[in-house]
Order: structure tokens, then sequence, then C-alpha cells
């Protein structure tokens, strides 16, 4: 018997590459939200790890505070 996948927030297998750029998840406190299409959140993942990233590339869940993004993404605001 084989262990289920795990997912990020878009249903992909985490570390893999499905049609664009590797994603990953950060596990982050949301500190503020712009509004609108082109807005950005403020996250916090932990000492010196706050950042904002657009909205357009990120998708958030409120629920276990993760935001799933591409690895590059995350590596340029050094949240990984």
């Amino acid at each position: 018997m084989t262990a289920p996948r795990r997912t990020d927030l878009f249903g992909n297998p985490v570390g893999r590459t499905v049609g664009g750029p590797k994603l990953v998840d950060v596990e982050a406190e949301l500190r503020r939200e712009t509004s609108g299409d082109n807005g950005a959140y403020l996250i916090y993942a932990g000492i010196g790890k706050e950042a904002w990233v657009p909205k357009s590339l990120v998708e958030y869940d409120p629920i276990l505070c993760i935001f799933a993004m591409p690895e590059w993404l995350a590596k340029d605001k050094g949240l990984s």
C-alpha cells in the first residue's frame, strides 16, 4: 500500500513541476493585505522573514495559514 501524495493548494504534487514553475507551500501569518486584483499580501514566516507577495502569484489558505507560491518567488523574498 502506498502513502497518499501530498499536494499543494493548487492540487499539484509537492516538489514537482506541472506545466510551470515548481510550487512550494510557505506557512506564514498574514499581517496585511491590499485590496484589488493587483493587491498583495504582507506575510510573516518567522524572524527576518517578512515580505510583500503579489496576490496574482500566490494562493492563500486562511484555515491552514499556508501560502502556495512559485519556488523562485519564495527564494527571491527570503521565505524559503
